[in-house]
């Protein structure tokens, strides 16, 4: 009888053959090494040498300072003793305040026994070349006083607090003048301890308010002072920045909102040189994005001003682009600027290369370069490009990138 031996036998004993799958992956392996030579030996190259690229950009933005804002609980009549835009240190003579309940009669019998006092001293003056000089200061006086009333009219135009300080001074030195020349007799000292005695009354109602730090300062307003500060600024939405634009009040970011009390703004001190500018852009701007990259910046702000600064931060935010512009240089007239017109302008020189040269590898910007025949990466700032070249600073100074090296397009 035929012996039969199973199928699973037989099977069990055939070897498989991988000869098919060695092949596949051998070819596999040749076209990627073939590949890698094909793009090391002819993907597009070009030189990087010295170059030097114009940037301009038009645009619009708030100003935020750093500032604090001065407050009195419910005054009366303030006389200012700081002009506007005065640079003072701490401890300067800001303002005098009067409390509501001072009597307006002894501020006016003090005005009257003064015009007395005056009116009896150029009297008695004998010395003809006296009378020559208190000519002429009264002549000073009555010039200082018509260009006061020509500004309060419009027919002028002029710092009011500078004007009145002028004045104020005129009169101290006439005043000053009357003392020394005419001697002092029963009248004059019953007129002097009259004046004493509503002066001293008058202090009682007043208080004189000093600077509680150096900085720039200004009696002007518009009620944005607490919000648009440096510490709130990064926190602004693009639609924040409209409604200031569009004359809309916002919320204040800090969460802290100011308490209601019967206190009145006073004054506020600005730091004079910490200050910046926060604007919005469509797109991202490569330029903006390198903090090292100094600007150019003219604001239409009253007359031109021209500042030189650079972006501290930038964030993206619903689609669009801020911007913060910060500036170290005195603030000068921007002291009391809110929305400004602004030409940013830069001149950048450095390595140039193909704006195409300019790759994202890792997160990082950067540029391949042929460094003696490995293809090296090196990552880079962007100081300017456009569609065609673009000026870069490589992160590391020791990188081969310089002029004359040979990277990939």
């Amino acid at each position: 009888m035929v012996q039969r031996t199973s199928g699973r036998g037989r099977s069990s004993r055939i070897k498989p053959d991988h000869t098919r799958m060695y092949i596949i992956i051998g070819i596999i392996a040749v076209a990627v090494v073939i590949t890698t030579l094909v793009l090391l030996l002819y993907a597009p190259k070009a030189e990087a040498a010295e170059g030097m690229m114009s940037f301009a950009y038009e645009g619009k933005g708030l100003v935020i300072r750093k500032e604090k804002l001065y407050k009195s609980e419910t005054y009366g009549k303030t006389t200012f003793l700081a002009q506007e835009g005065e640079v003072v240190t701490t401890g300067t003579a800001i303002a005098d305040v009067y409390t509501w309940d001072y009597n307006a009669n002894d501020v006016a019998q003090l005005n009257v026994i003064e015009d007395t006092i005056m009116d009896y001293q150029e009297k008695y003056i004998l010395d003809e070349s006296l009378k020559k000089e208190l000519e002429n200061m009264n002549t000073g006086v009555n010039q200082k006083a018509k260009e006061i009333s020509d500004v309060v009219s419009g027919a002028a135009t002029g710092n009011l607090i500078k004007l009145e300080q002028e004045l104020k001074q005129l009169m101290q030195e006439r005043q000053k003048f009357l003392n020394e020349a005419v001697a002092e007799d029963e009248q004059l000292k019953a007129f002097y301890e009259q004046r004493n005695d509503l002066e001293t009354r008058i202090a009682d109602w007043k208080q004189t308010i000093l600077a509680e730090s150096d900085g720039v300062v200004s009696f002007y307003f518009d009620g944005l002072e607490t919000v648009l500060t440096p510490d709130n600024m990064t926190k602004l939405t693009p639609a924040n920045i409209a409604d200031v634009f569009a004359g809309k009040s916002i919320v204040p970011t800090s969460g802290n909102e100011p308490s209601q009390t019967s206190a009145r703004s006073l004054y506020r001190l600005v730091e004079q040189n910490e200050w910046y500018v926060v604007f919005v852009a469509d797109s991202r701007i490569a330029e903006f994005e390198n903090p090292s990259n100094v600007f150019n910046v003219e604001f239409s702000a009253g007359e031109n001003l021209t500042f030189s600064g650079s972006v501290s931060e930038s964030q993206e935010s619903g689609g669009k682009y801020l911007y913060y512009l910060k500036f170290t240089e005195p603030i000068s007239d921007m002291v009391m600027a809110r929305k400004v017109n602004m030409s940013i302008t830069a001149t950048f020189s450095g390595v140039q290369v193909p704006a195409g040269a300019v790759r994202m590898a890792d997160n990082q910007l950067g540029v391949y370069v042929d460094n003696g025949g490995n293809k090296e990466f090196v990552a880079v700032k962007v100081k300017t490009l456009d569609d065609q070249m673009a000026i870069v600073e490589p992160e590391n100074m020791s990188s081969p990138l310089i002029s004359g090296c040979t990277v990939y397009a």
